[in-house]
């Protein structure tokens, strides 16, 4: 039982977390409005109008890429897909955080789901029941966001 609340407190202070990053993500892009999801899983994180053409994101906040150089991708979650295998966003948002910057990475899914194909599977989080991609954080540089909303490349 004591695993349980111990479970639910970190799903909760990551869920905090990651939607910190949600409303973060809303600096980096003009927008007329937004919406962020709601529940615990919905099939997008923040859906942003401009001009009246919706872009939906899935927005993740790694904390340990800037240390291993991977981005973890779940895509499965207690045997069953999850993540970037269910999403229904057209981008992810990928934050790599440490304490002194962020990099902001933003992928079209599609893309991402190519990019995965020939990573490292591993298990972790969620009580190891989380399947993810180990993506190297080097393999998406292309793919690195400025704060001035152009593309780095």
């Amino acid at each position: 039982m004591l695993f349980f609340f111990v479970f639910i407190k970190m799903f909760s202070s990551d869920l905090s977390y990651g939607q910190s990053y949600e409303r973060r993500l809303l600096n980096y892009f003009e927008h007329d409005s937004y919406e962020f999801s709601v529940g615990y899983f919905p099939d997008w994180d923040v859906k942003l109008i401009k001009n009246n053409i919706e872009s939906f994101f899935e927005v993740k906040a790694d904390r340990l890429a800037h240390r291993t150089g991977n981005i973890a991708i779940e895509i499965e979650c207690s045997g069953r897909p999850s993540g970037l295998t269910t999403t229904k966003a057209d981008f992810y948002a990928i934050f790599v955080t440490n304490e002194k910057d962020d990099k902001l990475y933003v992928i079209h899914v599609e893309t991402l789901k190519e990019k995965i194909k020939n990573c490292r599977l591993v298990y972790g989080g969620d009580g190891k029941r989380a399947r993810m991609a180990l993506l190297r954080v080097d393999d998406i540089k292309e793919y690195l966001w400025r704060d001035d909303g152009r593309n780095s490349n």
